[in-house]
């Protein structure tokens, strides 16, 4: 009768090893779920992540605008201020009119919780928060499937060798956060992975000058500012996002239309790709783009001037696309759930799509932890993952996503509309839901009146 264990203890969980985890994707999305499974879980899991690139410096992109919603994740796991280090604390987002030369209006930000950072300085700051995940670089996903033993396989071809390595990997459950063009979303939701076309480009740039060298007027108080501005001219949107460090993000959109327009005065064929023009034509564009921009004594034009290298991966356009949300984000053969872009693409509005992709992970890492340091059991992996994490978090999360790509859609004229807009739309960018709608109800209004002449 003495052995007899009391009532009130635990029974010993039936799996005795931790959960293992494969995350696919070493984004903001992936490197944050990775982060919160580390937080939250501890021992209980197993983690390892899957990866195309190389290293950080194989991504895409000049910048990230960090949102309060991200910023309150990363602090909930306990690495903002190491993954934000060389974040720039953002105090206002401006909306500038050039056609009417005036300022419509400015969204106040909390420096605390939102910040502008150069993409690829911030990747490595975030994954160097990683304790004890695993990371393997250089492997394309070629397929998942499901055994019957009841764990998920992941099919790989890992680059770098002499020849190409095939490889399978077994988890118990695996996070897809693969960007837009998500391979799982394909094998898994052959009918949801329509990708969205919009009609407008975005050519980013990126501008650095040394202390010791001289700089444009004005240069340094925007670069190491805390305010990013938008100036809607009547052929382009040009952007300036504050990097700190003596470092500018610049960004122009505009519309097919005008696209074909610059590019034929510039002797350039129709729909002719960014990166197969020659450079001196590629900054012949960007200049008729930039002097539409007059603020800050044409600063905008001046910063086009000192772009070192019209073919650095540094400079480049992309189309912009989005995709409709999953309502359920999770297969139904096996133990897999999307993320991020690869569960809901963005319009670029303002970083909404990363700030969005890290709030989903820390949500997920910490449902998946207290799952994982359950009782869980391996015959019955499947069915309780769904009940007690997947579906729970699909129904919380759904609404919002859906929110967000309205918004960024709701945006598109603050980018491909110039011709026509009455004036910028800033209901997406007012984090408040109930406000936000009360602006767009508002800015339809105007638009509406407007266009017709009243």
């Amino acid at each position: 009768m003495g052995n007899t264990p009391s009532v009130d203890q635990p029974s010993k969980p039936e799996h005795k090893r931790p959960l293992r985890i494969g995350i696919l994707g070493a984004g903001p999305s992936g490197l944050t779920a990775a982060l919160a499974l580390e937080s939250y879980a501890g021992e209980a899991v197993e983690v390892t992540i899957i990866d195309k690139n190389s290293g950080v410096s194989d991504y895409e992109g000049v910048e990230y605008a960090i949102q309060e919603r991200a910023a309150r994740a990363l602090e909930k796991i306990g690495v903002k201020d190491g993954a934000l280090q060389r974040g720039n604390p953002m105090t206002e987002f401006c909306f500038y009119d050039e056609r009417r030369d005036k300022k419509q209006m400015s969204v106040q930000q909390d420096p605390k919780y939102c910040f502008e950072v150069f993409r690829q300085h911030f990747l490595i700051d975030l994954e160097a928060q990683l304790k004890t995940t695993k990371v393997v670089r250089n492997s394309l996903i070629n397929n998942i499937s499901f055994p019957e033993s009841g764990e998920v396989e992941v099919k790989l071809t890992q680059k770098g060798g002499d020849a190409p390595l095939e490889t399978n990997l077994g988890f118990d459950v695996v996070i897809a956060c693969e960007g837009l063009h998500s391979p799982t979303r394909r094998q898994l939701f052959p009918d949801q992975s329509k990708v969205n076309e919009f009609d407008f480009h975005i050519l980013y740039m990126l501008v650095e000058v040394k202390e010791d060298e001289p700089a444009p007027k004005h240069f340094r108080e925007i670069a190491n500012g805390s305010y990013l501005q938008f100036n809607m001219g009547q052929n382009a949107t040009n952007m300036f996002f504050p990097l700190s460090n003596n470092c500018i993000a610049m960004a122009i959109s505009f519309n097919h239309a005008t696209q074909n327009k610059i590019w034929a005065e510039n002797g350039v064929e129709e729909n002719k790709p960014w990166a197969e023009i020659d450079p001196a034509t590629k900054k012949k564009i960007a200049m008729a783009f930039a002097a539409e921009t007059k603020v800050f004594d044409n600063l905008f034009t001046n910063l086009v001037e000192l772009v070192p290298d019209w073919n650095s991966k540094k400079i480049y356009s992309w189309a912009m696309r989005d995709t409709d949300a999953l309502k359920i984000p999770y297969a139904k053969e096996g133990n897999v759930i999307l993320i991020g872009d690869a569960a809901h693409a963005m319009l670029p509005c303002l970083g909404l799509g990363a700030s969005l992709a890290m709030e989903d992970a820390e949500m997920l890492g910490e449902s998946l932890a207290k799952f994982a340091k359950s009782n869980w059991s391996q015959k019955t992996l499947k069915a309780d993952l769904q009940k007690q994490v997947f579906a729970p978090y699909a129904t919380a999360r759904y609404p919002v996503w859906a929110d967000l790509i309205s918004r960024g859609r709701f945006a598109i004229p603050n980018f491909a509309g110039q011709q026509t807009a009455t004036g910028f739309r800033v209901a997406p960018y007012i984090p408040v839901p109930l406000v936000a709608f009360a602006f767009s109800v508002a800015e339809w209004i105007r638009d509406l009146i407007g266009r017709r002449g009243y």
